[in-house]
């Protein structure tokens, strides 16, 4: 465990990381628990979808059972009746 300072920055507080905790990018999360708050890395959500594409086989949902396509009124046909 490190200490690290504290400080003021237009108003809010902010901590500063020692070089060893730093996150790479320019924002990040902090969760609140009773007690502390904990900063954490904001997550690489597109790198999270990609990663888990590669997870499918190639037949994934090649037969993909899908009921027939509904014929249906436009919204403006049901709101005003034709002439």
């Amino acid at each position: 465990m490190r200490q690290s300072k504290l400080f003021k920055n237009e108003g809010s507080q902010a901590i500063r990381l020692p070089k060893e905790f730093q996150f790479a990018g320019t924002q990040g999360l902090v969760k609140k628990t009773k007690e502390c708050a904990l900063p954490l890395p904001l997550p690489e959500t597109w790198q999270v979808l990609f990663d888990s594409v590669e997870q499918f086989s190639g037949d994934f949902i090649n037969q993909r059972k899908q009921p027939d396509t509904q014929e249906r009124k436009g919204l403006f046909e049901r709101i005003i009746p034709s002439p």
